[in-house]
Protein backbone atom coordinates (compact mmCIF):
# COMPACT_ATOMS: atom_id res chain seq x y z
CA UNK A 1 0.00 0.00 0.00
CA UNK A 2 1.16 3.58 -0.37
CA UNK A 3 -0.35 6.41 1.63
CA UNK A 4 -1.85 7.97 -1.33
CA UNK A 5 -4.56 5.49 -1.16
CA UNK A 6 -5.29 6.30 2.55
CA UNK A 7 -5.39 9.95 1.68
CA UNK A 8 -8.27 10.10 -0.39
CA UNK A 9 -10.43 7.39 1.41
CA UNK A 10 -9.67 9.41 4.86
CA UNK A 11 -10.07 12.84 2.31
CA UNK A 12 -13.63 11.85 0.93
CA UNK A 13 -14.70 10.21 3.80
CA UNK A 14 -14.49 13.16 6.41
CA UNK A 15 -15.71 15.09 3.67
CA UNK A 16 -18.94 13.10 2.91
CA UNK A 17 -19.57 13.65 6.62
CA UNK A 18 -18.83 17.13 6.58
CA UNK A 19 -13.55 -20.29 -2.68
CA UNK A 20 -11.35 -20.34 -6.49
CA UNK A 21 -12.54 -21.80 -9.56
CA UNK A 22 -10.98 -21.49 -12.74
CA UNK A 23 -12.48 -23.78 -14.76
CA UNK A 24 -14.17 -22.48 -17.68
CA UNK A 25 -17.48 -20.88 -17.43
CA UNK A 26 -21.47 -21.16 -19.46
CA UNK A 27 -20.75 -18.92 -22.38
CA UNK A 28 -23.12 -15.39 -21.01
CA UNK A 29 -23.44 -13.39 -24.54
CA UNK A 30 -27.24 -12.21 -24.80
CA UNK A 31 -28.70 -9.67 -26.09
CA UNK A 32 -28.82 -6.49 -23.96
CA UNK A 33 -31.81 -6.41 -21.81
CA UNK A 34 -33.63 -3.02 -21.86
CA UNK A 35 -33.27 -1.75 -18.82
CA UNK A 36 -34.80 2.16 -20.33
CA UNK A 37 -36.44 3.79 -17.26
CA UNK A 38 -34.76 2.00 -14.96
CA UNK A 39 -33.99 4.08 -12.25
CA UNK A 40 -31.06 3.61 -9.24
CA UNK A 41 -31.90 4.07 -4.97
CA UNK A 42 -31.27 7.31 -4.36
CA UNK A 43 -29.21 8.31 -1.14
CA UNK A 44 -30.57 9.81 1.50
CA UNK A 45 -27.56 12.07 1.72
CA UNK A 46 -26.20 13.14 -1.55
CA UNK A 47 -22.76 13.38 -1.86
CA UNK A 48 -21.09 17.09 -2.37
CA UNK A 49 -19.27 16.79 -6.11
CA UNK A 50 -15.14 17.50 -5.19
CA UNK A 51 -14.68 20.68 -4.86
CA UNK A 52 -17.54 22.14 -3.81
CA UNK A 53 -16.35 21.73 0.15
CA UNK A 54 -13.09 23.12 1.19
CA UNK A 55 -11.06 21.90 3.87
CA UNK A 56 -10.76 23.81 7.21
CA UNK A 57 -8.87 24.32 10.16
CA UNK A 58 -7.49 20.38 11.41
CA UNK A 59 -8.41 18.75 8.56
CA UNK A 60 -6.86 21.35 6.06
CA UNK A 61 -3.73 21.47 8.35
CA UNK A 62 -3.46 17.59 8.24
CA UNK A 63 -4.24 17.84 3.97
CA UNK A 64 -1.93 19.99 3.84
CA UNK A 65 0.98 18.24 5.21
CA UNK A 66 0.07 14.99 2.87
CA UNK A 67 0.28 17.29 0.21
CA UNK A 68 3.58 18.09 1.70
CA UNK A 69 5.05 14.97 2.69
CA UNK A 70 4.92 11.14 1.18
CA UNK A 71 1.63 11.74 -0.84
CA UNK A 72 2.51 14.26 -2.66
CA UNK A 73 5.77 13.81 -3.52
CA UNK A 74 5.47 9.85 -4.74
CA UNK A 75 5.31 11.06 -8.68
CA UNK A 76 8.67 12.50 -8.06
CA UNK A 77 10.53 9.11 -6.55
CA UNK A 78 8.31 6.31 -6.43
CA UNK A 79 8.85 3.68 -9.01
CA UNK A 80 5.54 2.22 -9.08
CA UNK A 81 4.31 5.60 -9.76
CA UNK A 82 7.19 7.39 -11.27
CA UNK A 83 8.16 4.97 -13.79
CA UNK A 84 5.05 3.00 -13.62
CA UNK A 85 3.84 0.86 -17.02
CA UNK A 86 1.05 3.20 -16.89
CA UNK A 87 3.34 6.28 -17.74
CA UNK A 88 5.48 4.46 -20.09
CA UNK A 89 7.54 2.61 -17.33
CA UNK A 90 8.50 -0.67 -16.13
CA UNK A 91 7.76 -0.78 -12.93
CA UNK A 92 4.87 -2.53 -10.97
CA UNK A 93 4.67 -4.65 -7.69
CA UNK A 94 2.14 -6.96 -8.77
CA UNK A 95 0.39 -8.33 -12.08
CA UNK A 96 -2.79 -6.69 -10.54
CA UNK A 97 -0.90 -3.16 -12.38
CA UNK A 98 -2.80 -1.32 -9.50
CA UNK A 99 -0.44 1.10 -7.83
CA UNK A 100 -0.77 3.69 -9.96
CA UNK A 101 -4.46 3.59 -10.01
CA UNK A 102 -4.13 3.66 -6.37
CA UNK A 103 -2.17 7.24 -6.53
CA UNK A 104 -4.29 8.59 -9.50
CA UNK A 105 -7.84 8.00 -7.14
CA UNK A 106 -5.94 9.43 -4.22
CA UNK A 107 -4.15 12.36 -5.33
CA UNK A 108 -7.28 13.52 -7.67
CA UNK A 109 -9.31 14.72 -4.31
CA UNK A 110 -5.99 16.00 -2.44
CA UNK A 111 -5.19 18.30 -5.13
CA UNK A 112 -8.80 19.79 -5.87
CA UNK A 113 -9.95 19.85 -2.83
CA UNK A 114 -6.53 21.72 -1.38
CA UNK A 115 -6.91 23.38 -4.81
CA UNK A 116 -3.12 23.10 -4.81
CA UNK A 117 -1.63 23.45 -8.25
CA UNK A 118 1.65 21.37 -7.99
CA UNK A 119 -0.47 18.81 -7.37
CA UNK A 120 -2.98 19.38 -9.64
CA UNK A 121 0.04 19.54 -12.67
CA UNK A 122 0.64 15.87 -11.59
CA UNK A 123 -3.32 14.43 -11.94
CA UNK A 124 -3.08 16.53 -15.23
CA UNK A 125 0.26 14.75 -16.46
CA UNK A 126 -1.26 11.11 -15.65
CA UNK A 127 -4.79 11.87 -16.99
CA UNK A 128 -3.30 13.22 -20.42
CA UNK A 129 -0.97 10.44 -20.80
CA UNK A 130 -3.67 7.15 -20.32
CA UNK A 131 -6.09 9.14 -22.23
CA UNK A 132 -3.62 9.85 -25.35
CA UNK A 133 -2.44 6.06 -25.00
CA UNK A 134 -6.00 4.39 -24.45
CA UNK A 135 -5.93 1.62 -27.26
CA UNK A 136 -7.95 1.39 -30.11
CA UNK A 137 -10.55 -1.13 -28.55
CA UNK A 138 -11.36 1.06 -25.71
CA UNK A 139 -8.62 -0.65 -22.78
CA UNK A 140 -7.47 1.48 -20.52
CA UNK A 141 -3.82 1.02 -19.46
CA UNK A 142 -0.45 -0.54 -20.74
CA UNK A 143 -1.82 -3.88 -20.79
CA UNK A 144 -2.12 -5.71 -24.66
CA UNK A 145 -2.95 -9.43 -24.52
CA UNK A 146 -6.06 -11.25 -22.76
CA UNK A 147 -3.62 -12.58 -20.16
CA UNK A 148 -2.33 -9.63 -19.24
CA UNK A 149 -5.78 -7.55 -18.92
CA UNK A 150 -7.38 -7.58 -15.21
CA UNK A 151 -10.54 -5.14 -14.76
CA UNK A 152 -9.13 -4.72 -10.78
CA UNK A 153 -6.68 -2.44 -11.99
CA UNK A 154 -9.08 0.01 -13.49
CA UNK A 155 -11.10 0.10 -10.50
CA UNK A 156 -9.56 2.88 -9.29
CA UNK A 157 -8.17 4.58 -12.40
CA UNK A 158 -12.37 4.36 -13.00
CA UNK A 159 -12.78 6.13 -9.83
CA UNK A 160 -10.37 8.71 -10.06
CA UNK A 161 -11.65 10.01 -13.15
CA UNK A 162 -15.32 10.67 -12.07
CA UNK A 163 -13.70 12.69 -9.67
CA UNK A 164 -11.52 14.80 -12.31
CA UNK A 165 -14.74 14.79 -13.99
CA UNK A 166 -16.33 16.37 -11.15
CA UNK A 167 -13.74 18.76 -9.96
CA UNK A 168 -12.87 19.76 -13.55
CA UNK A 169 -15.50 20.65 -16.25
CA UNK A 170 -13.18 21.24 -19.22
CA UNK A 171 -11.73 17.91 -18.76
CA UNK A 172 -15.11 15.77 -18.15
CA UNK A 173 -16.33 15.46 -21.94
CA UNK A 174 -13.09 13.90 -22.63
CA UNK A 175 -13.17 11.96 -19.77
CA UNK A 176 -16.52 10.45 -20.24
CA UNK A 177 -16.37 9.93 -23.48
CA UNK A 178 -12.97 7.76 -22.55
CA UNK A 179 -15.01 6.02 -20.12
CA UNK A 180 -17.79 5.19 -22.35
CA UNK A 181 -15.30 3.66 -24.87
CA UNK A 182 -13.77 1.65 -21.64
CA UNK A 183 -17.23 -0.02 -20.47
CA UNK A 184 -18.06 -0.79 -23.89
CA UNK A 185 -14.95 -3.37 -23.97
CA UNK A 186 -15.75 -4.22 -20.54
CA UNK A 187 -19.29 -5.01 -21.01
CA UNK A 188 -17.73 -7.63 -24.10
CA UNK A 189 -14.71 -9.08 -22.12
CA UNK A 190 -17.60 -10.13 -19.41
CA UNK A 191 -19.79 -11.69 -21.53
CA UNK A 192 -17.16 -14.00 -23.04
CA UNK A 193 -16.92 -16.02 -19.29
CA UNK A 194 -16.08 -13.29 -17.24
CA UNK A 195 -13.02 -12.35 -19.06
CA UNK A 196 -10.35 -10.04 -16.99
CA UNK A 197 -12.83 -10.77 -13.98
CA UNK A 198 -12.35 -14.60 -13.47
CA UNK A 199 -8.90 -15.58 -14.05
CA UNK A 200 -8.34 -18.18 -16.14
CA UNK A 201 -5.67 -21.13 -16.12
CA UNK A 202 -3.08 -19.09 -18.36
CA UNK A 203 -3.53 -16.00 -17.19
CA UNK A 204 -1.48 -13.78 -15.33
CA UNK A 205 -3.64 -10.68 -14.10
CA UNK A 206 -4.96 -12.13 -10.62
CA UNK A 207 -3.61 -15.73 -9.21
CA UNK A 208 -5.64 -14.68 -6.08
CA UNK A 209 -8.56 -13.58 -6.68
CA UNK A 210 -9.16 -9.79 -5.88
CA UNK A 211 -10.69 -8.63 -8.88
CA UNK A 212 -13.88 -10.99 -8.16
CA UNK A 213 -13.41 -10.18 -4.28
CA UNK A 214 -13.68 -6.42 -5.22
CA UNK A 215 -16.25 -6.71 -8.38
CA UNK A 216 -18.73 -4.04 -6.62
CA UNK A 217 -15.58 -1.84 -6.66
CA UNK A 218 -16.70 -0.59 -9.99
CA UNK A 219 -20.42 0.07 -9.63
CA UNK A 220 -19.88 3.53 -7.83
CA UNK A 221 -18.07 5.17 -10.89
CA UNK A 222 -20.29 3.13 -13.20
CA UNK A 223 -23.78 4.54 -11.70
CA UNK A 224 -22.19 7.87 -11.52
CA UNK A 225 -22.07 7.02 -15.35
CA UNK A 226 -25.20 6.07 -15.81
CA UNK A 227 -26.96 8.54 -13.51
CA UNK A 228 -24.94 11.66 -15.42
CA UNK A 229 -23.72 10.64 -18.57
CA UNK A 230 -25.31 7.38 -19.71
CA UNK A 231 -24.94 8.59 -23.55
CA UNK A 232 -27.59 5.81 -24.93
CA UNK A 233 -25.36 2.98 -23.25
CA UNK A 234 -28.25 2.95 -20.12
CA UNK A 235 -28.80 -0.42 -20.68
CA UNK A 236 -24.99 -1.37 -21.47
CA UNK A 237 -23.68 0.30 -18.32
CA UNK A 238 -26.70 -1.64 -16.34
CA UNK A 239 -25.83 -4.66 -17.39
CA UNK A 240 -21.84 -4.48 -16.79
CA UNK A 241 -22.64 -3.83 -13.37
CA UNK A 242 -24.65 -6.76 -13.26
CA UNK A 243 -22.38 -8.98 -15.06
CA UNK A 244 -19.30 -7.72 -12.67
CA UNK A 245 -21.76 -9.40 -9.63
CA UNK A 246 -22.22 -12.39 -11.47
CA UNK A 247 -18.29 -12.89 -11.97
CA UNK A 248 -17.96 -12.37 -8.25
CA UNK A 249 -20.66 -15.27 -7.68
CA UNK A 250 -19.20 -17.24 -10.01
CA UNK A 251 -16.04 -17.09 -8.78
CA UNK A 252 -16.99 -17.99 -5.06
CA UNK A 253 -17.44 -14.67 -3.47
CA UNK A 254 -20.58 -13.45 -3.14
CA UNK A 255 -20.63 -11.38 0.19
CA UNK A 256 -24.32 -11.60 0.24
CA UNK A 257 -23.63 -15.70 1.58
CA UNK A 258 -21.41 -14.26 3.98
CA UNK A 259 -22.71 -11.14 5.67
CA UNK A 260 -25.07 -13.86 7.62
CA UNK A 261 -25.63 -14.30 11.69
CA UNK A 262 -24.54 -17.66 11.96
CA UNK A 263 -22.27 -18.04 8.90
CA UNK A 264 -20.15 -14.43 9.47
CA UNK A 265 -17.02 -15.77 12.04
CA UNK A 266 -16.98 -14.34 15.44
CA UNK A 267 -13.50 -16.14 15.71
CA UNK A 268 -11.65 -16.94 12.69
CA UNK A 269 -9.86 -20.25 14.30
CA UNK A 270 -13.24 -21.45 15.44
CA UNK A 271 -13.42 -24.79 13.71
CA UNK A 272 -16.42 -24.63 10.93
CA UNK A 273 -18.97 -27.05 9.60
CA UNK A 274 -18.41 -25.08 5.87
CA UNK A 275 -14.98 -23.47 4.93
CA UNK A 276 -15.06 -20.52 2.91
CA UNK A 277 -12.50 -18.61 0.97
CA UNK A 278 -9.25 -16.70 2.64
CA UNK A 279 -10.66 -13.90 0.65
CA UNK A 280 -13.38 -13.16 2.79
CA UNK A 281 -11.52 -12.91 5.90
CA UNK A 282 -9.07 -10.04 4.58
CA UNK A 283 -9.49 -7.34 6.27
CA UNK A 284 -9.29 -5.14 3.55
CA UNK A 285 -11.55 -7.09 1.53
CA UNK A 286 -14.06 -7.38 4.57
CA UNK A 287 -13.96 -3.08 4.45
CA UNK A 288 -14.85 -2.50 1.17
CA UNK A 289 -17.10 -5.25 1.17
CA UNK A 290 -19.60 -3.83 3.55
CA UNK A 291 -20.67 -1.74 0.42
CA UNK A 292 -21.57 -5.16 -1.74
CA UNK A 293 -25.18 -5.41 -0.93
CA UNK A 294 -25.70 -1.99 -1.25
CA UNK A 295 -24.10 -1.41 -4.49
CA UNK A 296 -26.11 -4.15 -5.56
CA UNK A 297 -29.36 -2.84 -3.58
CA UNK A 298 -29.23 0.25 -5.54
CA UNK A 299 -30.20 -1.60 -9.31
CA UNK A 300 -31.93 -4.31 -7.71
CA UNK A 301 -34.46 -2.50 -4.79
CA UNK A 302 -34.39 -5.46 -2.99
CA UNK A 303 -34.59 -4.13 0.36
CA UNK A 304 -33.66 -7.05 1.90
CA UNK A 305 -30.18 -6.28 0.73
CA UNK A 306 -30.24 -2.45 2.48
CA UNK A 307 -31.04 -4.70 5.71
CA UNK A 308 -28.20 -7.20 4.96
CA UNK A 309 -25.77 -3.44 4.67
CA UNK A 310 -26.74 -2.60 8.20
CA UNK A 311 -26.57 -6.31 9.26
CA UNK A 312 -23.10 -6.48 7.92
CA UNK A 313 -21.86 -3.00 9.83
CA UNK A 314 -22.95 -4.50 12.84
CA UNK A 315 -21.13 -8.30 12.55
CA UNK A 316 -17.93 -6.29 11.87
CA UNK A 317 -18.76 -4.07 14.75
CA UNK A 318 -19.29 -6.27 17.83
CA UNK A 319 -17.02 -8.90 16.15
CA UNK A 320 -13.74 -7.46 14.75
CA UNK A 321 -13.69 -3.77 15.54
CA UNK A 322 -10.76 -2.11 17.37
CA UNK A 323 -11.49 0.49 19.75
CA UNK A 324 -9.79 3.04 18.01
CA UNK A 325 -12.82 2.57 15.13
CA UNK A 326 -10.49 0.26 12.80
CA UNK A 327 -10.75 -3.74 12.01
CA UNK A 328 -8.37 -5.91 13.73
CA UNK A 329 -6.35 -8.02 11.30
CA UNK A 330 -3.19 -8.89 10.35
CA UNK A 331 -3.71 -8.66 6.97
CA UNK A 332 -6.49 -11.62 7.60
CA UNK A 333 -9.08 -11.17 10.90
CA UNK A 334 -9.02 -13.22 13.57
CA UNK A 335 -10.55 -11.95 16.83
CA UNK A 336 -10.72 -9.03 19.03
CA UNK A 337 -6.89 -9.71 20.15
CA UNK A 338 -5.62 -5.87 19.84
CA UNK A 339 -1.88 -7.65 19.46
CA UNK A 340 -2.74 -8.65 16.17
CA UNK A 341 -3.07 -5.07 14.79
CA UNK A 342 -5.09 -3.76 12.17
CA UNK A 343 -3.87 -2.12 8.52
CA UNK A 344 -3.74 1.46 7.73
CA UNK A 345 -5.37 0.20 4.55
CA UNK A 346 -7.99 -1.01 6.35
CA UNK A 347 -8.88 1.92 7.81
CA UNK A 348 -9.12 4.28 4.70
CA UNK A 349 -11.29 1.73 2.83
CA UNK A 350 -13.65 1.23 6.60
CA UNK A 351 -13.86 4.97 6.31
CA UNK A 352 -14.75 5.02 2.10
CA UNK A 353 -17.03 2.30 2.93
CA UNK A 354 -18.96 3.90 6.03
CA UNK A 355 -19.41 7.20 4.69
CA UNK A 356 -20.95 5.61 1.73
CA UNK A 357 -23.22 3.11 3.22
CA UNK A 358 -24.24 6.09 5.61
CA UNK A 359 -25.68 8.03 2.24
CA UNK A 360 -28.06 5.25 2.39
CA UNK A 361 -28.89 4.41 5.68
CA UNK A 362 -28.59 7.26 7.51
CA UNK A 363 -27.87 5.93 10.84
CA UNK A 364 -26.25 8.26 12.89
CA UNK A 365 -24.31 5.49 14.53
CA UNK A 366 -22.37 5.03 10.79
CA UNK A 367 -21.16 8.40 11.05
CA UNK A 368 -19.82 8.51 14.39
CA UNK A 369 -17.64 4.92 13.48
CA UNK A 370 -16.04 6.99 10.43
CA UNK A 371 -15.41 9.73 13.47
CA UNK A 372 -13.70 7.38 15.68
CA UNK A 373 -11.68 5.81 12.87
CA UNK A 374 -10.56 9.28 10.92
CA UNK A 375 -9.40 10.88 14.59
CA UNK A 376 -8.20 8.03 16.49
CA UNK A 377 -7.24 5.04 14.14
CA UNK A 378 -6.53 6.27 11.30
CA UNK A 379 -3.94 9.54 12.50
CA UNK A 380 -2.31 7.73 14.56
CA UNK A 381 -0.51 5.06 12.05
CA UNK A 382 0.42 7.88 10.48
CA UNK A 383 3.53 10.04 11.43
CA UNK A 384 2.79 13.57 12.14
CA UNK A 385 4.75 14.98 9.25
CA UNK A 386 2.69 12.14 6.69
CA UNK A 387 6.23 11.33 5.33
CA UNK A 388 6.04 7.57 6.74
CA UNK A 389 2.72 5.23 8.27
CA UNK A 390 2.75 1.71 9.92
CA UNK A 391 1.35 -1.52 8.21
CA UNK A 392 -0.19 -2.35 10.71
CA UNK A 393 -0.89 -0.58 14.38
CA UNK A 394 -1.01 -2.27 17.66
CA UNK A 395 -2.93 -0.50 20.43
CA UNK A 396 -1.31 0.46 23.21
CA UNK A 397 1.88 -0.98 21.58
CA UNK A 398 4.61 -0.36 23.67
CA UNK A 399 7.35 0.19 20.64
CA UNK A 400 7.51 0.37 17.21
CA UNK A 401 10.24 -2.46 15.93
CA UNK A 402 11.72 -5.31 14.54
CA UNK A 403 9.81 -8.02 16.24
CA UNK A 404 11.68 -10.61 14.98
CA UNK A 405 11.75 -12.90 18.10
CA UNK A 406 7.94 -12.88 18.12
CA UNK A 407 7.07 -15.12 15.44
CA UNK A 408 3.85 -16.41 16.30
CA UNK A 409 2.74 -12.41 16.72
CA UNK A 410 1.38 -12.12 13.27
CA UNK A 411 -0.20 -14.50 10.61
CA UNK A 412 0.99 -12.74 7.13
CA UNK A 413 3.00 -9.66 8.42
CA UNK A 414 6.60 -9.02 8.04
CA UNK A 415 8.92 -8.39 11.41
CA UNK A 416 8.84 -5.13 10.77
CA UNK A 417 5.11 -4.54 10.39
CA UNK A 418 4.71 -1.94 13.28
CA UNK A 419 7.52 0.16 12.08
CA UNK A 420 7.20 3.69 10.20
CA UNK A 421 7.82 3.43 6.63
CA UNK A 422 7.02 4.77 3.26
CA UNK A 423 5.38 1.22 2.28
CA UNK A 424 4.30 -1.73 3.26
CA UNK A 425 7.15 -4.06 4.09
Amino acid sequence: MILSNSVTRAFVAVLALLGTNTAAYPQTKQPIKSNAGNELVQPVYQALPLGSVKPQGWLKDQLEKSAAGLAGNLFNFYRYVKDSQWLGGDSEYSDLHESAGYWFNGLVPLAFGLDDARLKGQVKYFLDYILAHQQEDGWIGPETTPQTRGLWGRCYIMLGLMQYAQADASETDRIVDAMHQYVELVHSMLQDNFTGLVPKPDDVFDGSGWGPARAHEMHIPLQWLYENYPKNNSDLIWETMDLMIQGSTVFGVDWRTFFVQGTFPEVVYTPRDQEYSWLFTHGVNLAEAIRFPLAIYRTSHDESLKIQTRTAVDLVAKHHKSLAGTIIGDELITDLNPSKGAELCTSAELMFSLSWVYQYLADNDIADWVELTAFNAFPGQIWPDWWSHQYVQQENQPWARNLTEYPEMWEDVSSYGNVFGPAAP
